[in-house]
């Protein structure tokens, strides 16, 4: 039988019944007890910390009504905590582990805090972010997201940083591939380099999500132990495929590297596996089609996924996916317009 201690229970449920608003406001007073500098927006929630490495989670879920506490179980013999109104875990888990490492840090040990809004709808605060800050707001050395299905995953996305990827499995976790997630943007715009970490949920943005006790708890304590390793770790930086994804240029496929790359990057480019972001499938970047939503993010689709959901934009001529049916022109292109017909009617 797999336990849980009362308040870490009673802490957890509070996480998952809040709404992303009500989250938002218990996350800040919870900053506050601990943190003097501290940025609050609609989008984010940061917080400089003692020690140069920073913790991601993500506050919004799939689920656009949180579960109530009644409807929360906790299976002990199977140490899993599930719920049939969809249970959040993904991403409040992550939020739950940030949490318990506050309240457990040492005077003088706290790392940087990111909370971001909105990661689910292609990573608007994440982006907003970037925005804000084109270069990390406090020295970071690397970044741990909290937000990673599983039980030993450690996910690197665009970053080919492999003395960073052996370092993060020398803490018990295992390489595997991912499609997106808030360091996507985060790292390299402020290059510095960042991992996503299992927190046990399975099953996420469905109703039958559950979160295994005994992974979660697992990985906080591999989290305290790269804290703790803070002093011995290297500054490691970003090395993408390419420099920027807001960079990018556009060809059949998707995206290309840039013309200046040399003939053995592109092959590492087009090697490298991704999956699916309709069907979840393992693809490699070179048969993928990487599309812009609404929000200008970008993601990458197996061929039979980009038949039934991709348009190319009439001016531009790039992927991209749209809630609005019948889109002709690409999020850009329709701020361009926009923008130009504005700035008509003002003159």
């Amino acid at each position: 039988m797999i336990q849980m201690p009362r308040d870490d229970y009673e802490l957890f449920t509070m996480l998952v019944t809040s709404t992303k608003q009500k989250l938002h406001k218990i996350l800040f007073k919870i900053l506050k007890r601990h943190y003097k500098n501290i940025i609050n927006t609609g989008d984010y929630l940061i917080a400089e910390g003692d020690i140069p490495i920073a913790l991601i989670a993500h506050m919004d879920t799939v689920f656009k009504i949180p579960p109530l506490e009644k409807d929360i179980f906790f299976d002990r013999e199977k140490g899993v905590i599930w719920s049939p109104d969809g249970l959040g875990a993904d991403d409040r888990a992550g939020v739950f582990l940030i949490v318990k490492i506050i309240q457990s840090a040492r005077k003088g040990k706290l790392p940087h805090i990111i909370f971001t809004q909105d990661e689910e709808i292609g990573g608007v605060g994440a982006n907003q972010l970037c925005e804000d800050f084109p270069k990390p707001p406090w020295p970071i050395k690397y970044m741990i997201q909290l937000d990673r299905r599983g039980k030993f995953d450690c996910v690197f996305y665009d970053d080919s940083n492999a003395i960073f990827a052996q370092y993060v499995e020398g803490f018990g976790f295992k390489e595997n591939i991912g499609s997106f997630s808030d360091i996507s943007f985060l790292s390299p715009v402020w290059e510095v380099s960042g991992v996503n970490l299992s927190v046990g949920y399975e099953d996420e943005h469905l109703e039958i999500e559950t979160l295994h006790i005994q992974y979660l708890y697992m990985t906080l304590q591999k989290v305290k132990n790269m804290l703790a390793n803070v002093d011995s770790a290297d500054y490691f930086k970003f090395e993408g495929y390419f420099s920027n994804p807001f960079r990018s240029g556009f060809n059949f496929w998707g995206y290309y590297p840039y013309e200046d790359d040399d003939e053995e990057l592109t092959k590492r480019w087009d090697n490298t596996s991704t999956a699916c972001h309709s069907c979840g499938k393992t693809i490699t970047k070179a048969v993928s089609i990487r599309a812009k939503n609404d929000y200008g993010n970008f993601h990458y689709y197996c061929q039979d996924c980009a038949a039934e959901k991709i348009q190319w934009c009439s001016n531009c001529g790039c992927a991209f996916v749209s809630s609005v049916p019948h889109q002709e022109l690409c999020c850009d292109c329709s701020d361009k317009l926009w923008e130009t017909v504005n700035s008509d009617e003002i003159r």
